[in-house]
């Protein structure tokens, strides 16, 4: 599962982890890994780059996630709602959060790929900062990812 932040940092920030969430980026649109997400998503993007850099860029960007090759963006459900309403106590976390946290469990998902430590507080769910993702790949496909997206 791809969390908003993911988006948000090579749009917006400079340094190591901006650059590694643009190879987790690469490594997507290469088809290493099958990405999700779920509507949310395009939702927190938009806002923070529209706060940043203005409405014709967060609708540029939102426009780009939604074509994303290799992400499926996962429908949510009134029973998602749900439920994330009971992870918002049961976990102490924020809605939005729990958004996703619900939209993960319904398709199945156990990992998150997030700057956010919040979602460390949840036993069935193993979250991966960026750098650390990225290590998960072999050296080839890493190199690969370099030589597309480029470093920052």
């Amino acid at each position: 599962y791809v969390d908003s932040n993911l988006f948000v940092f090579p749009e917006l920030y400079r340094g190591r982890k901006a650059t590694y969430a643009r190879y987790g980026l690469a490594l997507l649109a290469l088809g290493h890994f099958q990405g999700y997400t779920c509507i949310l998503t395009i939702d927190e993007v938009c806002w923070k780059i529209w706060q940043e850099r203005g409405v014709e860029e967060a609708v540029k960007v939102s426009r780009g996630i939604l074509r994303f090759p290799n992400l499926a963006i996962v429908p949510l459900t009134r029973e998602d709602a749900l439920r994330a309403i009971g992870y918002v106590k049961r976990f102490g976390l924020r809605p939005r959060d729990s958004i996703h946290l619900s939209a993960m469990k319904e398709i199945g998902v156990g990992e998150i790929v997030s700057d956010d430590a919040d979602f460390d507080r949840v036993g069935w769910a193993k979250r991966y900062e960026f750098g650390a993702f990225v290590a998960t790949f072999p050296a080839d496909a890493v190199k690969e990812a370099k030589r597309v997206w480029g470093s920052a």
